[in-house]
């Protein structure tokens, strides 16, 4: 993991949950549906400071093209209980959004 990865999963957390948050562990996942990989990639494991609800959440992410992070965050709160449940809930939460997009279309 290079420092301006942990950077940005720092900065989201910081952003959108309003905490601190440190380093803890990399856990690679492998999430599978209809027999099919819907993702596979590692999760970064922060401990949140500062969090009122959440002592542990969970990022992962890519560079786009353009140079942005696209980081997503979860965090660790029931039915969220590892990285691997992090996976699953965003996954269907995307999901979810993108069933509500087509039908507005």
């Amino acid at each position: 993991m290079n420092a301006e990865y942990l950077k940005q999963i720092v900065e989201a957390f910081r952003k959108l949950h309003h905490c601190g948050c440190e380093h803890e562990s990399t856990v690679p996942v492998r999430e599978m549906f209809q027999g099919k990989v819907a993702w596979d990639g590692d999760v970064e494991t922060m401990r949140l400071i500062g969090h009122l609800k959440a002592d542990k959440g969970y990022a992962w992410g890519f560079k786009e093209p353009e140079g942005r992070w696209e980081i997503t965050t979860v965090l660790r709160i029931p039915p969220v209980t590892s990285p691997q449940t992090a996976v699953k809930i965003a996954l269907a939460a995307a999901a979810k959004d993108r069933a509500k997009i087509d039908r507005r279309i």
